[in-house]
């Protein structure tokens, strides 16, 4: 189970960096690097809090009936 959990953390990291990558060169000419960079953070931060939302409310415990 280990090595699935590992398989999929450490697989990602590349597809997060070079997403995180494309955003910074897309927004640099227009806010500059250090607020490109940043974005880059805000909107990884605003996927996490989206799947955070989604998990509470697909994962709620039944109501008792």
């Amino acid at each position: 189970m280990n090595s699935i959990y590992r398989f999929f953390g450490w697989g990602s990291m590349p597809l997060g960096a070079l997403a995180g990558g494309i955003v910074v060169s897309m927004l640099e000419d227009e806010m500059g690097r250090e607020t490109a960079l940043r974005a880059s953070f805000i909107m990884a931060a605003a996927c996490c809090v989206l799947l955070l939302v989604y998990a509470i409310f697909k994962l709620r415990l039944p109501e008792d009936r």
